[in-house]
């Protein structure tokens, strides 16, 4: 059997990530396969964030001559780092340098949150504050207002970059419980290091509300663009739209 015979995906991805690979294992369809390409992250802070775009295209180069079809930097904060633009501007870069169309995570969770009608966000994340009020002033700026924020960073800013991975849905949850208001039409979890799609269900049921997570639009976002629909078990409201 042909592996990619509908499509190859090429992920960007944090070098400590290891959900996304997974994520899109799990929920993308037959004859869908995502090929990973890591690169170097050794900070959870805007200066961090943004040296790690540094490294975006020679991995998109990379994947470009696996004879990926779509490329994804899937990393949320990264792709928000530069505020408006940033992130367009980088997805205009590569296809010109690689022949390949890119999509980000910041892009995914926008259109994402358009397309369910979000206005008022409950934003929770595993990011210290420096990094939290950067992706708040994204998110107001893109039009959404953050009507709750909530951050758990890890303790120690040494290992803040590997303790992302073991944030689970339980933590998030939480988390969320704690500064949600009925204010919030939409709950946003927002990191691709977080391995919680497969709870986005259990989210909506419990918040009431529809739920984004970063791999989540990010998985949406890639098979919206690349005409492939999906045909897997419900797993929120957005993959029905």
């Amino acid at each position: 059997m042909y592996y990619g015979w509908r499509a190859k995906i090429g992920l960007i991805l944090p070098a400590t990530n290891t959900a996304t690979e997974r994520d899109f294992y799990m929920y993308a369809p037959e004859g869908v396969i995502a090929l990973g390409q890591h690169i170097e992250f050794k900070a959870v802070t805007v200066d961090g964030l943004l040296k790690m775009g540094e490294h975006v295209m020679d991995a998109a180069k990379m994947l470009a001559f696996a004879g990926c079809d779509l490329l994804v930097y899937g990393c949320t904060t990264g792709s928000m780092v530069g505020g408006i633009g940033y992130d367009t501007n980088l997805i205009e870069e590569v296809k010109r340098e690689t022949g390949v169309p890119m999509i980000t995570t910041s892009v995914a969770v926008i259109d994402g949150l358009k397309t369910l009608g979000s206005k008022k966000i409950c934003l929770t994340t595993p990011y210290p504050d420096e990094v939290n009020q950067m992706e708040k002033k994204f998110l107001e700026d893109s039009g959404f207002e953050v009507v709750a924020l909530k951050g758990i960073p890890c303790k120690d800013p040494v290992d803040a970059v590997t303790a992302i991975s073991y944030y689970t849905y339980d933590k998030l949850h939480k988390a969320t419980k704690e500064v949600f208001t009925p204010e919030a039409d939409t709950v946003f979890m927002s990191c691709t290091g977080l391995g919680i799609m497969d709870y986005i269900d259990i989210a909506e049921k419990s918040f009431d509300r529809p739920v984004i997570a970063s791999n989540y639009a990010t998985v949406w976002k890639a098979l919206k663009t690349l005409g492939i629909k999906y045909d897997g078990p419900y797993i929120g409201k957005l993959f029905t739209l």
